[in-house]
């Protein structure tokens, strides 16, 4: 027996566009050496959120983190994960190393340093993307 519904086709689709002004925020978010460096792919619990956005000052040109949740006296940019892997590799390609790092303990973090060992993580080939919802 075949069953039939009238339900609308999935058309959901990646995104595949990069913003070359996009990619150099991420780089200079990576390159920022502070407490909003790391890029935390996934969201834990209520308070900690997946970082999606980079931001600078209104008044600033160099983007200076990621944060999951938009600071209204900034400006924030929503990157997709297309945008962060060409980031990545671009930093690999200058000669950076990518650490995979636990902030409090379980939040899972990436960091970028130009040092071939840090202490406080371990050394990855590849930073987990994960998709732009």
């Amino acid at each position: 027996m075949e069953i039939k519904v009238n339900i609308p086709i999935n058309n959901w689709k990646e995104e595949t566009e990069v913003r070359e002004e996009v990619v150099q925020g991420i780089c200079e978010s990576f390159l920022s050496e502070n407490a909003w460096s790391t890029f935390h792919p996934h969201s834990e619990g209520a308070y900690r959120k997946k970082t999606n956005y980079i931001y600078r000052h209104k008044n600033g040109t160099i983007f200076h983190g990621f944060t999951g949740t938009p600071f209204t006296t900034d400006v924030n940019i929503r990157f997709n994960s297309v945008e962060l892997k060409t980031a990545v590799e671009c930093l690999k390609k200058a000669g950076y190393y990518f650490y995979e790092v636990y902030t409090y303990g379980t939040w899972l973090g990436y960091f970028c340093s130009k040092y071939p060992t840090f202490s406080k993580g371990r050394r990855v080939e590849n930073v987990e993307l994960t998709s732009d919802f």
